[in-house]
């Protein structure tokens, strides 16, 4: 599953929505990957934001990002913030003071008006991610 794992990469780097769909399948399935706290909401927010055009995939991806734990949701976001140049100190899914101040410097520095870590919020910040990239 490495393998794929890392043609599933290359292709949601080129924003291919489906292959970052399938990325976050594998971390979840610890498949191919290794374990990294919020490397499955990270790429399932990427693959939320990459598959705008596709209701049915948007759904499912929202639908598997709702199922997992609030720490894990919050570990993706931490990802995407440190990526964009957040500081957000340790990725480890804790709403820590660097964490809380890098969210309320993105929600003010964008257009979202998210408050809080839903699947919505991730997708905003992998735009944010992929323009910055």
């Amino acid at each position: 599953f490495s393998e794929a794992a890392a043609w599933f990469r290359k292709a949601a780097l080129a924003g291919v929505g489906w292959a970052a769909w399938d990325l976050a399948r594998l971390y979840e399935a610890g498949q191919g990957t290794e374990p990294v706290p919020g490397e499955v909401a990270r790429w399932y927010g990427i693959a939320l934001a990459q598959v705008a055009g596709d209701s049915k995939l948007q759904e499912l991806v929202r639908q598997r990002l709702e199922t997992l734990p609030r720490t894990t949701l919050l570990a993706g976001a931490q990802l995407l913030l440190k990526e964009i140049g957040y500081d957000i100190g340790v990725v480890d899914g804790l709403p820590g003071p660097r964490t809380q101040e890098a969210l309320q410097s993105f929600f003010a520095n964008s257009s979202t008006d998210r408050t809080d870590i839903t699947p919505e919020m991730l997708a905003d910040l992998a735009k944010h991610w992929r323009a910055s990239s």
